[in-house]
């Protein structure tokens, strides 16, 4: 699917329920991450409106200390309900935070996590290229991708851990993105079909609880 700037509002709706089937196969705790706040709200609308199931809490845009540490809270080890985060990529919960074990079963990852151009992106872009380098990667396609990657990072955190990560985005396909992905990601499952997500999921957990 694509989670491009254009694509995003005639893509919402199917989004939030592709959200919904890669966390309903096993109770748990769970997070999503968007590359801004405004994609986020979005998704966030319309997952709470159709999954009622689901307890959801979402990262706002300007949290104090104590209202991080209620969100952290949240993430109590349990395996009777379906508590999913909405957060942002490269944000404070996109790094810095371990939650082992059972406090996290699966992170989606949603979008390439591109800034948005601005004046101090586009001379960092135009000063690359004029060293004959490739200043599209400078500018955006690094830092994106260790914001994916740091998003990514939150579900393993011990040897022991069991979880997946969900990357959304065609774009994940290029191989100027793959080449970036860490060498534990290579292992991968491409999903096209509408049943492929809730089946993957489905098969994982099923493999993961033998060993």
């Amino acid at each position: 699917m694509s989670t491009r700037y254009a694509h995003r509002d005639k893509g919402a709706k199917s989004l939030a329920f592709k959200i919904y089937e890669a966390i309903q196969e096993k109770k748990g705790n769970y997070m999503v991450f968007f590359p801004s706040y405004e994609y986020m709200e979005k998704i966030y609308s319309i997952f709470t409106q159709e999954f009622e199931d689901v307890e959801v809490f979402s990262q706002s845009r300007d949290m104090k200390d104590a209202q991080r540490e209620d969100f952290l809270g949240s993430f109590e080890l349990q395996s009777h309900k379906l508590v999913l985060a909405f957060a942002v990529m490269g944000g404070i919960f996109s790094e810095g935070i371990d939650l082992k074990g059972e406090r996290l079963s699966g992170v989606i990852v949603v979008g390439v996590g591109l800034a948005k151009a601005s004046l101090e992106l586009d001379l960092i872009y135009e000063h690359f290229e004029a060293l004959g380098k490739n200043g599209f990667d400078y500018a955006y396609r690094y830092s994106a991708m260790n914001k994916v990657m740091q998003s990514g990072g939150r579900v393993i955190r011990t040897e022991t851990d069991k979880g997946f990560i969900l990357l959304m985005d065609d774009r994940f396909l290029n191989p100027k993105y793959r080449a970036l992905m860490p060498r534990e990601w290579n292992d991968f499952k491409i999903l096209s079909k509408p049943d492929d997500i809730k089946n993957m999921v489905r098969g994982f957990w099923d493999e993961a609880m033998k060993s």
